[in-house]
């Protein structure tokens, strides 16, 4: 019966905290919300120098009047995130991946350096993890995934890290041909996992999540 709502957002201390938030009545589901006042948002193409059209992903770029001048003593860092685009304009460059709405509602879908690239009959293909990780997560007894890079036969694939019930150990065949047949109800042939490795845990992060940097360790020994 509580009248509270949720209230979710995005920022970074580059713009002093927050930077997007939703509002009363002003929400979506999925996205951290619309930009706060006077700040401007985009998402860019850096391949090809230019702004994105609504609903493409790009990198996540901001101007914000509480922006940082710099990291200091660090010019190059600086440099790195605050860019100068072609027009002249100024923006500062989150590393985050995400698309814009019609409405102008920020979606969030991962971090530029965990973008894979994986390549079918010969076309590279760009990969955000968080996608076919959130269609393995809809396996019910999948109790934490995390997808890297992985190498078969000269084409860049995909391996999934799974953990699930300590029951359920011992019935991985049966779950590993179930998740293999979600991804081919929910997902393009390109990001779909080639290899399926379930373990008791994962390494985790001081922060509690995934360590996809150890894992891409392991995927790289396996390969060898």
């Amino acid at each position: 019966g509580s009248n509270v709502e949720v209230v979710k957002g995005y920022g970074l201390s580059e713009v002093s905290a927050t930077a997007i938030s939703t509002f009363p009545g002003c929400n979506k589901i999925g996205s951290v919300g619309v930009p706060l006042y006077i700040n401007n948002l985009m998402a860019y193409d850096n391949d090809r120098g230019k702004e994105l059209p609504y609903n493409e992903i790009g990198e996540i770029c901001l101007q914000c009047p509480s922006q940082m001048d710099g990291y200091m003593n660090n010019e190059e860092a600086t440099r790195q995130v605050i860019r100068v685009h072609a027009d002249g304009s100024e923006w500062l460059h989150t590393g985050d991946l995400g698309y814009i709405d019609e409405d102008g509602f920020l979606f969030l879908v991962g971090r530029i350096k965990r973008m894979i690239l994986t390549t079918k009959d010969g076309v590279a293909y760009k990969v955000f993890p968080n996608i076919p990780e959130e269609v393995l997560a809809e396996h019910g007894e999948v109790l934490q995934s995390c997808i890297v890079g992985a190498v078969s036969d000269g084409s860049e694939v995909l391996r999934a890290y799974i953990t699930v019930e300590a029951e359920s150990l011992s019935q991985t065949e049966r779950i590993e041909s179930e998740l293999r047949h979600i991804c081919e109800q929910k997902l393009p042939v390109y990001s779909r996992p080639t290899f399926y490795e379930f373990r008791e845990q994962l390494p985790l992060t001081a922060a509690g999540k995934a360590d996809y940097r150890a894992l891409e360790a392991l995927s790289e020994k396996s390969e060898a």
